[in-house]
Order: structure tokens, then sequence, then C-alpha cells
């Protein structure tokens, strides 16, 4: 798999899949979904949210998050699938707690994650899970905007 990233979060598409956090995987099933998925009670915004690690979920209720920052990697990864649904989302954060939003962000979406060292470096690769990619109806910042 080809792999390539930029510095500041900004993305290079590569290969086709990325393992998920924790283990290694050398291919991803493409599940198809279909255009009403938006409608499935499944992809409600809380079930999204459901969707996030129990850490994580317990992380975004105590802490205090910067939306700001949030709302830049749900841009990124909006405008990054939308064009290109199967590639993969790279980019090198050094900052863990970012590299941890970005986590929350990809499972809230239904995306894959995963973290990896590159060359003494923090390397994120995102990739979806489906042949198409059908964003939340309410991101992840305005859930929390509404639960707080």
């Amino acid at each position: 798999m080809r792999a390539g990233a930029r510095r500041g979060g900004e993305a290079l598409a590569a290969g086709r899949t990325a393992g998920e956090v924790g283990r290694a995987r050398t291919s991803a099933p493409r599940l198809p979904r279909s255009p009403t998925t938006a409608e499935d009670p499944a992809y409600t915004p809380r079930e999204c949210f459901q969707r996030i690690s129990r850490r994580l979920r317990a992380v975004l209720k105590r802490s205090r998050i910067p939306m700001e920052t949030l709302e830049t990697w749900e841009e990124r990864l909006l405008r990054f699938f939308s064009v290109s649904p199967q590639a993969v989302y790279t980019a090198m954060l050094d900052n863990s707690f970012e590299r941890l939003l970005l986590h929350a962000v990809c499972q809230y979406m239904d995306l894959i994650s995963a973290s990896a060292d590159l060359e003494g470096k923090r390397q994120m690769k995102v990739s979806n899970r489906h042949l198409d990619f059908l964003p939340p109806g309410l991101l992840l910042s305005a859930y929390l905007e509404q639960h707080s």
C-alpha cells in the first residue's frame, strides 16, 4: 500500500484500507449502504454518539473540548470523503489530544482510524468502511453543543 502525508493534517489519497486501532487488518470489506441510511434509526445522532468508545465518550463529556479544532476535523473529513469515499485520509499529528479528537470524530462518522509511528512521528490513517460516504445529519460538534 502506498502512503503519503503532509504536515498540518492535510491528506493524500493512498491505498484502499487502513487498520483499526489496536489491530492490523490486511483488507477491510466495503459494506454497501443505501441512500436511505440517513433516515435509518441506527444513524441518528444519538446512535452515532454511542458508536464512540466509552472511554472517548467520557473524555468528550468531561473535558472542555476545543470546538474549533473539532469542527476543523469534521470539515476536512467531510470534504475529503465526499469527493473520494474509498480513499485513505492521512495526517501527521504529534498532539495526542488532537489525535483523540480525530478518533472520536471518525467513530461518530462511522469511519475507521488508526495511529502508528512513522519515522518518529505519529501518523493517522482514516478510511471509510462503506462504498459510499453518507455523513451523519448532525455533526459531533453540534451534538456536543446540544448536550452540554
